[in-house]
């Protein structure tokens, strides 16, 4: 059954959409997008940002949901606004095959969160490949610099 989302916000018909539009006076119709709510295909094209573990925010189980960011708000079992991890504030938790047509078409990015041992495992291959230790890194550049070269989230 095709919906539609302003926002965090589902309408059941395109109607229900623009008449939302117009009862809070928000000049955005061109924000409606349609989705097929019983989407099965998963999303193989949408890219991944990555942010330290402790900015995942409670209620948000770890293996329960997929985490998105969009510079625009989304739909989601869970949405909020949050400090950027690359690809804006609005955040949006759910079931990846229900809203991934959506997400897609939004521009969403997928989150990978990333404890200490994640990022510092990324950062010793990613010095590998450049022929260096930490050891030797960390005499040259402070470990949230490496971080950021690296482009992974800073060490908590």
């Amino acid at each position: 059954m095709m919906k539609y989302t302003v926002g965090n916000r589902a309408f059941e018909t395109y109607e229900e959409a623009m008449a939302y539009c117009d009862m809070v006076d928000f000049d955005f119709h061109d924000m409606i997008v349609p989705f097929e709510e019983d989407v099965i295909e998963q999303v193989t094209s949408m890219e991944t940002v990555r942010a330290h573990e402790s900015s995942r925010p409670e209620g948000v189980a770890k293996d329960a949901y997929t985490v998105v960011c969009a510079q625009r708000p989304l739909p989601g079992d869970i949405v909020w606004e949050g400090e950027s991890v690359g690809n804006g504030v609005y955040y949006a938790a759910g079931d990846i095959t229900r809203y991934s047509k959506v997400w897609e078409q939004l521009e969403a990015m997928q989150v990978e969160y990333m404890s200490n041992d994640d990022i510092t495992g990324e950062l010793n291959k990613w010095l590998a490949k450049r022929n260096m230790t930490m050891d030797a890194a960390l005499e040259r550049v402070d470990m949230d610099t490496l971080c950021g070269m690296a482009k992974l989230p800073q060490i908590q």
